[in-house]
Order: C-alpha cells, then sequence, then structure tokens
C-alpha cells in the first residue's frame, strides 16, 4: 500500500491496548470500534492482585467453580480451518495467560505434547470427542493437574479492504492562504481477522465440566494513507493504494487474544480493591496484564458449545 503514513491504529478487545503512529495534523482517524479501555484496565489489575496481594485483599474468585484446580493443563484444539499451526498457538497463548494471572500453575506444553505422542502416534489417527475427552484426563492426572482445557477451532476469516478517499481541510499555514482552501486527501486500509473457537475447562478428578463456551474473537488493525493530492475533486483511482497483507499477521494476533479473552472470563479472578489500596497510578507495576483481558467487542460467547456430555 503506498502514499504516506498518516496513521496505524490497532483494535482488539482482549488487547485492552491501540497503537497509534504519528498523524498529520487535521486526519481525522477512520471510525472504528473503541476498545474496551475501562474493562481491560480492571482486568490487568485483577490479574496483578490476584498474583501478589493476599487472599481476601485485592481479589474475588473467578465466577466459574473452580474449587480444587490448582493445576491446569491445555490440550492443542482440534483444527477446523485451514490455519496450520493456530491450534498450538491458542494453547500456548491460554497457557501463558493463566501462568501470568497467578491463579494457576500450568503444565508446560512440552510435557503435554510429549504424552499425546506416546498415547496418539499419529496425528493423523483420529478420534471423536469423548475419547479425546477421556485422553485427555488421563494425561492431566498423570502429569499432576487438577484440570484441563481441551476444545476446537471452528472458524476463520480474514479481509483486507481499502475504503474510499476521504478529505480533511488543511492550509491557512502560508501568507495569504485561508484556513480550509486547500484538501488533503487519505485513505485507510481495514484489516480484520476473526477466530471463533469452542472450549470447555474440566475437573480431572470429577470429570465435571467446569466452564465451556463458545467465543468469537475479532482483531482489526486500521493503515492511514495520505495521498498526493490536494484539490477538491476526488483524487482518480491511480492514486488508489493498492491493498497489502502486512497487517494480517497482527490481526489475526489481536483476534486470538480476544477469543481466549471471551473463553476464559468467567475462570479468571475479579478485581475487589482494598479500602486503602490507593489510586491504581501509585501501584509500581500497574499497566501489567496477563494478555487475557475482558473483552468489550461484543464477541460473541455462548455457554454451551455443544460437546458431547
Amino acid at each position: 500500500m503506498t502514499g504516506h503514513p498518516v496513521f496505524l491504529e490497532e483494535t482488539g478487545s482482549a488487547a485492552g491496548r491501540r497503537h497509534r503512529g504519528q498523524r498529520r495534523p487535521g486526519v481525522p482517524g477512520p471510525g472504528v470500534r473503541r476498545s474496551g479501555l475501562l474493562p481491560a484496565v480492571a482486568a490487568a489489575l485483577a490479574f496483578m492482585l490476584a498474583a501478589c496481594t493476599p487472599a481476601g485483599d485485592g481479589w474475588t474468585p473467578p465466577p466459574a467453580d473452580v474449587a480444587g484446580i490448582q493445576v491446569v493443563a491445555a490440550f492443542p484444539l482440534a483444527n477446523n480451518t485451514a490455519q496450520a499451526g493456530l491450534e498450538d498457538e491458542l494453547a500456548a497463548r491460554l497457557l501463558a495467560g493463566l501462568h501470568a494471572v497467578g491463579w494457576y500453575e500450568v503444565v508446560p506444553m512440552e510435557a503435554v505434547a510429549e504424552q499425546l505422542a506416546r498415547r496418539r502416534p499419529s496425528s493423523l489417527w483420529n478420534i471423536d470427542d469423548e475419547t479425546l475427552l477421556e485422553l485427555a484426563r488421563d494425561i492431566a492426572l498423570e502429569l499432576g493437574a487438577d484440570g484441563f482445557i481441551v476444545g476446537r477451532i471452528t472458524g476463520y476469516d480474514e479481509s483486507v479492504r481499502v475504503g474510499a478517499p476521504s478529505r480533511t481541510p488543511s492550509g491557512g499555514g502560508a501568507p495569504g492562504e485561508a484556513p480550509g482552501e486547500t484538501m488533503e486527501w487519505f485513505v485507510v486500509q481495514t484489516t480484520e481477522v476473526s477466530v471463533e473457537l469452542e472450549a470447555r475447562l474440566v475437573n480431572a478428578h470429577t470429570g465435571d465440566i467446569v466452564h465451556q463456551r463458545r467465543a468469537v474473537g475479532v482483531g482489526r488493525v486500521d493503515d492511514g494513507r495520505l495521498l498526493n493530492w490536494s484539490l477538491a475533486a476526488e483524487p482518480p483511482a491511480s492514486l488508489i493504494p493498492s491493498p497489502h497483507r502486512r497487517d494480517v499477521a497482527r490481526a489475526r494476533e489481536l483476534a486470538v487474544e480476544d477469543a481466549l479473552a471471551a473463553f476464559a472470563e468467567p475462570i479468571l479472578p475479579r478485581i475487589h480493591p482494598a479500602p486503602d489500596a490507593g489510586p491504581a497510578g501509585s501501584r509500581p507495576d500497574e499497566g501489567a496484564t496477563s494478555g487475557l483481558t475482558a473483552p468489550d467487542n461484543g464477541g460473541e460467547t455462548e455457554a454451551d458449545p455443544g460437546f458431547p456430555g
């Protein structure tokens, strides 16, 4: 995508953050979904408090009944999409997020993979969901886990599009030039990725399903470019940059975080500040985050993804 860079804006509700490059004066940002900054900050504080404050002073337990689950193992999700490796990426990010919270201990992915390879000699050996649940439960118990997470990636979609040219009044800086006399034209490329998953947390000791959910995560990156055109008439098509795929990887990363946040929210502790906790700005590690922040995009979540009982 050619043209002079104007801004780069990332929107991923799970990320709870945005990155914005330098913007030319007078060039407005695109109309994008806003990240849920307040939910994200609250979630980040909850993770920090869960990791470093005494019981009863800073957090409340997760909404889901996770009593007795202190060690968690995550298995690669079954992948119903054409995105090879997405299942391992999701499991690794989920474990890293749970570990960062401080509420759970996690079984290393390598240990899970080793046991899976030993018990399932070929990745081409397909097994049904019920058999996989039993296999995962046996492996989890063998590895000392109290709970385990299994599921599947049910959808993946990406789109890259360049919007119609927009303009903003400029000028007024040169002698004899009135404000708004000239125009700055720009276009915005929007790269959007969505990831859909179904997953559950199971108590390895009892076999009970502690939590299950269908979640959809969306990541979006908007890349604004100035056009070399200052007339009031709309710029010719030859000046419109061609779309690029440079932002797909980042949008996918945000979508993965978003989907995982939507799934994991009920099994994470909640913030409950002590009366004398003081302002958030006084905390030395303010802003620490597990990478699993509360979703704000109205991302779809459903309690029952339809796994076998």
